[in-house]
Order: structure tokens, then C-alpha cells, then sequence
């Protein structure tokens, strides 16, 4: 089979992957400046004359940080995704299927196969009921951060 590149909707499905690394980063940016500016500006929140402010190089450099775990608290959970949008190509492969089983989330039934070569599969249950250990199927998943996009039953051969 080999490799294929991405449609529009499985970029756009990457991409939504790293929303939540966003959300947190920009939050954590959010709550670390405001916290600063409190601090820096504490003489006139607290309406006290004669405070000492910090120095201006205190206040970039809080920021500073503050960039830069943000930064960090994105990039590291989404790394995987975002070199998998980089190189534009999913991996597309027949596998066989090597042990099936159902997790229990959020007190729901998950269908989960294990392919032989470790790669772990959700799918519905209609699909799930169809397919016996042994069984060839076709896998579409990109290649770093190991994101399926579909799947196929074959026949085997």
C-alpha cells in the first residue's frame, strides 16, 4: 500500500488534535501575565503610595519565562502531530489483526483491535463484531503520532 498524502479533512482533523495543547498553553500565558502585571502594578491596585515597583528587566523577564513554558507546555504534547502535518503523508497498510478486546470509557463500550504490529485500532461496533483475530484489514493512520483515519476489512486470501 505505502503512503499517501493527507486530504483536506484529515489535515484538518490533525490540527484539531492540538487544540486542546493550545488551549492550555494560552491559558497558562494568560494567568502567568496577569499575574505579573498584578505584581508589577500591586502600588496601584492596593492603592498604596510609596510601594517600590519591581524593575522593568523583573517584569520582561517573568514574561520572558512565561513565553517560553507556554511554548514548551504546546509544542511537547503535539509534537508528534505536528511532524506528521509537516510531512504530509499517511501511512496506508494491510495488517493483520492480533488480539481484540473492549475498554470501558466514560462508561461506554470502546472496540479496540490490536494489530501484530502493536498499532491499536478503536472502531465501531458493527465493524468490530465482523472482524475475528487473523483477519487482514486495511489501516490508514499517520506515521509519528499514530492517528487512524480509517479502516477496511479484507478478504483474506
Amino acid at each position: 500500500m505505502g503512503k499517501e498524502k493527507f486530504s483536506r479533512s484529515e489535515q484538518k482533523t490533525l490540527r484539531q488534535q492540538t487544540r486542546h495543547a493550545i488551549l492550555f498553553a494560552l491559558g497558562l500565558f494568560s494567568v502567568i501575565s496577569v499575574f505579573n502585571v498584578v505584581i508589577f502594578f500591586r502600588d496601584i491596585i492596593l492603592g498604596i503610595e510609596g510601594l517600590e515597583r519591581p524593575s522593568i528587566g523583573q517584569f520582561m523577564l517573568i514574561q520572558t519565562m512565561g513565553f517560553i513554558i507556554a511554548i514548551s507546555v504546546f509544542y511537547f504534547p503535539s509534537k508528534k502531530i505536528l511532524k506528521d502535518l509537516s510531512s504530509k503523508f499517511k501511512n496506508s497498510e494491510v495488517l493483520e489483526v492480533g488480539f481484540k478486546f473492549i475498554q470501558n470509557k466514560d462508561g461506554k463500550p470502546v472496540y479496540t483491535l490490536k494489530m501484530k504490529n502493536a498499532l491499536i485500532v478503536t472502531v465501531q461496533s458493527e465493524f468490530y463484531k465482523s472482524v475475528q483475530v487473523g483477519n487482514l484489514i486495511e489501516v490508514q493512520y499517520a506515521s509519528e503520532s499514530l492517528y487512524v483515519f480509517g479502516v477496511k476489512k479484507l478478504e483474506n486470501i
